[in-house]
């Protein structure tokens, strides 16, 4: 009796976490973890003259209690004829020992805007262009590290003749 009762509970065991595996898995959203950074990008003029330069400003917002690692996050832009885009000014970031890593980090803990200088040739083709930021950025909670992200920001500029 004793033997049976060996062999019998783990298999009772797995019959009873498998009943149980649905409601547990809908507890968590495995997978599907909401990143709490929300990017947005703007430009200070949309309308623009060759031979001129202007900044984008791309901001990363995110609540309380969340920060970014500086040297996980990074800005890039598509080439565009014409256009150049300079190196992206970040804000300065502080030092903190990583809880997950145990070493001391960068970190940015709390919204940021990085700035990067754009410059119109004179020899840029008139008319809308497209102007796509790639940024890159990993971030954590107090409680939890979020996957490295990427996302593609877009927005257009409208470039035209002097008067």
């Amino acid at each position: 009796m004793k033997k049976n009762l060996f062999y019998l509970l783990p298999k009772l065991f797995l019959f009873f976490s498998f009943l149980s595996l649905p409601v547990f898995a809908q507890s968590f959203n495995f997978g599907k973890a909401e990143v709490p950074f929300k990017l947005n990008l703007s430009t200070k003029e949309t309308t623009i003259y060759p031979g001129t330069k202007t900044e984008i400003i791309i901001k990363i917002d995110f609540p309380e209690n969340h920060y970014l690692y500086k040297d996980k996050t990074s800005v890039s832009f598509n080439k565009t004829n014409g256009i150049n885009f300079g190196n992206p000014i970040f804000p300065k970031p502080i030092k903190m020992l990583d809880k997950f890593s145990s070493k001391d980090k960068e970190i940015y803990n709390k919204s940021l805007a990085i700035t990067v200088p754009v410059e119109f040739l004179k020899k840029v083709e008139f008319g809308k262009k497209e102007i796509i930021a790639k940024v890159k950025f990993q971030g954590c909670s107090d409680s939890i590290c979020f996957l490295p992200q990427e996302k593609e920001l877009k927005t257009s500029m409208e470039i035209v003749k002097k008067k």
